[in-house]
């Protein structure tokens, strides 16, 4: 029977005929172990009723668990005791189909929007309490070239920092070195609360590539106009020059003065001259100089080995060296490990790496320079010009690569501007790394 009443009085009352079955064998009869018999059946009847009776609170118990656990699919039926719980089960019934449908949702909102982060090109972490990643997408994980993002720990200590630094809405550039290529990255951080925990979602873009070529067309524009300024400021030079004129011919006649020049006239030419050579040939050499950075040619690209161009450098540098007491030490590995450029352009960036390293070396006591050429982790040919010399400071570094720029007496400043332009003309990049007191390494990555 299914009916909870009519099962309740039908125990109810074969408990009481039990009980009455006791009570007359216990006082008229002398029957022993009858009485003994339909106690246990008693005590059993006892059991089973308050069983019963507690199946509505289990079920009830199974119904606010669900709740509470999010439990909505493996309920089943909820009661089934008759009329009398008809309208209860029907209530319970609707309840638990609300959260279902609620629960749907709320799970297909989350899946959209794991889709969604999954495909940002821009690599997104979700934080918990400041330690936790509970999400990283696969971006991210290129990014930082690991198999997964679990904790803070994982992540650049450069990172790290930003991201526990930075307030909700703030952005930072932050450099990091990932397996000898240096990255630039802008930090975003949006802080919020859920639940008593504090979320941080977190975006890393690498903008590398767009500050350099940025950068890059700046100049460009930048050299431009000051090329035209400078022109423009010959004019007093020509000036000059035909005062010079004047003082030697005559103006109406063209009659060469000569004899007829007085010593004052004399040495007023003389020092016209000399300042119209001087300045003639340095504004030349300037304007030279803003065009050779302006003016990068296309490469001829073919396959070249590291070797064929770095065994040519130190037999160009071998001699100068042993003069100057330097070890140039080569150190190829693979032996076969090429890339596709241009061979006369990367020569000269690493003839120019060279000569600066040389000229760091200077009033050194240990005097190396190591070209080494490798493979890292993505398959790039990677060449590298180091030295063991007093190194650069980080200001100097973060400069070193902008036009015109120098720490030298005698330099023009455009000779690694020029280097980092071809390595770009290249598809690839050219980076330091310094410490002061530690030499300074040059690496060219190319792409290729």
């Amino acid at each position: 029977m299914k009916n909870f009443r009519l099962q309740l009085i039908f125990r109810v009352l074969l408990l009481s005929l039990v009980l009455v079955a006791i009570s007359v064998l216990v006082f008229k009869t002398n029957i022993v172990a009858l009485p003994v018999l339909l106690g246990g059946v008693a005590w059993a009847q006892i059991a089973e009723l308050i069983r019963y009776i507690e199946y509505t609170n289990r079920k009830l118990e199974r119904f606010f668990s669900g709740i509470e656990y999010d439990d909505f699919i493996t309920q089943g039926p909820l009661l089934q005791a008759g009329r009398s719980f008809e309208h209860l089960h029907e209530r319970m019934e609707t309840v638990m189909g609300s959260f279902r449908r609620i629960r749907g949702e709320k799970e297909e909102n989350l899946r959209y929007l794991e889709q969604v982060i999954h495909h940002l090109g821009i690599a997104t972490i979700s934080v918990i309490d400041g330690e936790t990643i509970a999400l990283s997408n696969p971006a991210a994980r290129r990014l930082f070239q690991v198999q997964r993002l679990g904790r803070m720990e994982d992540l650049p200590q450069a990172c790290v920092t930003a991201i526990r630094e930075l307030r909700s809405g703030e952005k930072r550039l932050i450099r990091i070195v990932r397996n000898e290529e240096m990255l630039q990255l802008i930090i975003s951080v949006r802080r919020f609360k859920l639940s008593g925990k504090e979320y941080q979602l977190v975006s890393f873009q690498n903008v590398r590539n767009e500050m350099a070529q940025v950068e890059l067309e700046a100049w460009q524009k930048l050299i431009r106009v000051l090329t035209h300024e400078i022109m423009n400021s010959i004019t007093p030079v020509t000036t000059l020059s035909d005062a010079i004129r004047e003082m030697l011919f005559d103006t109406r006649t063209g009659e060469y003065l000569g004899d007829k020049i007085s010593e004052e006239t004399q040495d007023d030419i003389k020092e016209s001259l000399r300042i119209v050579q001087k300045r003639g040939l340095g504004l030349m050499e300037f304007v030279d100089g803003y065009r050779t950075v302006t003016r990068i040619p296309t490469p001829a690209l073919k396959w070249l080995t590291a070797e064929e161009i770095m065994v040519q450098v130190q037999r160009l540098f071998r001699n100068q060296c042993e003069e100057q007491h330097i070890e140039l030490e080569l150190d190829i590995q693979p032996a076969n490990v090429g890339t596709y450029a241009d061979s006369q352009m990367i020569e000269q960036v690493l003839i120019n790496l060279v000569m600066n390293a040389m000229q760091a070396l200077e009033g050194q006591s240990i005097r190396r320079i190591q070209l080494e050429a490798k493979q890292n982790a993505f398959g790039q040919l990677v060449m590298s010009v180091t030295d063991s010399g007093p190194g650069i400071s980080a200001e100097d570094l973060e400069q070193i690569f902008v036009p015109f720029f120098t720490t030298k007496t005698n330099g023009t400043g455009v000779g690694l501007s020029i280097s980092r332009q071809i390595m770009q003309a290249h598809g690839g990049y050219l980076w330091a790394s310094s410490k002061l007191g530690a030499g300074a390494s040059f690496q060219l990555v190319f792409n290729t």
